[in-house]
């Protein structure tokens, strides 16, 4: 029996400064999910975990997320950007069997 749900599926997730340099995190996709704090590296710390936490309860499925590299990173190569500046990323979401 084929399952009914997608093997993976894609998530975007926003990332918006803080003006206190902070950063937050949304996802338009996953209503519960918004992080912000105001070490910028602690919220793509719990990109993660906390989108796995959420899909997993929403839809009662144990699912894993990765971050897909950018095409910089995909390619080896330096990023345009500084490191602290952060741009709207791409997670793929996986149901664990």
């Amino acid at each position: 029996m084929a399952s009914r749900f997608p093997q993976e599926f894609v998530l975007h997730v926003k990332f918006t400064p803080r003006e206190d340099g902070g950063l937050r995190a949304r996802c338009e996709k996953v209503p519960n999910f918004f992080l912000s704090h105001s070490d910028p590296d602690k919220v793509r710390d719990d990109v993660i975990p906390a989108l796995q936490t959420i899909l997993s309860e929403m839809y009662g499925l144990p699912m894993s997320v990765r971050r897909l590299p950018d095409l910089d990173e995909a390619l080896n190569h330096q990023p345009p950007l500084p490191p602290h500046v952060y741009s709207d990323e791409s997670y793929v979401g996986q149901i664990e069997a």
